[in-house]
């Protein structure tokens, strides 16, 4: 994230407020799907599991999913293989809604 927000240490206020989505989750007005590849080694999963536990308690009316998938990494094969999930989850978002007239 460097590269986009600059060294934490000359722009605090980007990583902590600006920037960080934790700060806004008031904002947050749709369902959400959250996914991590469990041995991600260019993001952290804590990261994901992180901003998850503060949906929880911020926002206990949101619908959020959160999936750590156990043999997942970081990049297209695990993006890939979570196709199915984030289909199935906003498929049953969409499922609950009431039809249009």
């Amino acid at each position: 994230y460097r590269g986009f927000l600059g060294d934490f240490e000359a722009n605090p206020a980007r990583w902590e407020t600006e920037e960080n989505i934790a700060a806004h989750v008031d904002r947050i007005r749709i369902p959400l799907y959250l996914g991590h590849g469990r041995t991600d080694d260019v993001v952290n999963k804590n990261q994901t599991e992180d901003l998850y536990n503060v949906l929880q308690k911020s926002r206990p009316d949101l619908n959020v999913k959160l999936n750590i998938a156990k043999k997942r990494g970081y990049g297209y094969a695990y993006w890939n293989s979570e196709i199915p999930n984030v289909f199935q989850f906003f498929e049953s978002i969409q499922a609950k809604r009431p039809e249009s007239p």
